[in-house]
Formats: C-alpha cells, sequence, structure tokens
C-alpha cells in the first residue's frame, strides 16, 4: 500500500506555506492578514482575489489598492 506523509500531502492540495518559509514569486510578493482569523495570506502583487489560508476560516477577499474587500456571495 502506498502511503503520503503530511509534507507531500501539502503539496498535493495546495497547503498553506509556513511563516519562516513564504514562497518567492515572480511578480514580487506581498503579505496581507486576514480580517476574520488574524491568518498570514501571501499572495503575488498582480493577484485580484485572495483566500485565507487557514483551513477554518478560507474567506475570500478581492484586492483593490492594497487592502482586502470581502466578497459578497
Amino acid at each position: 500500500m502506498f502511503e503520503i506523509d503530511d509534507m507531500e500531502l501539502d503539496n498535493v492540495t495546495g497547503g498553506a506555506v509556513g511563516p519562516a518559509d513564504p514562497s518567492p514569486t515572480a511578480t514580487g510578493g506581498v503579505t496581507y492578514k486576514c480580517p476574520n482569523c488574524g491568518a498570514v495570506i501571501y499572495a503575488s502583487t498582480r493577484d485580484m482575489s485572495v483566500t485565507c489560508p487557514n483551513r477554518k476560516c478560507m474567506s475570500t477577499f478581492n484586492v483593490r489598492k492594497g487592502r482586502l474587500i470581502a466578497c459578497s456571495l
């Protein structure tokens, strides 16, 4: 039987990057703090929307002028 460890599973499911190892982006990186739960959101400067990496939160925000705007459903 094939087993997968947690590190491999994070890569498969697109798991969040830890604060000690933010992923570099080709367009420049920026960090936001989720206003709902306080988690750090790593994003590219070109991203128009971001999703909180906290699996209990998963809030989605639009990015306008460097600010997070909550998406309405």
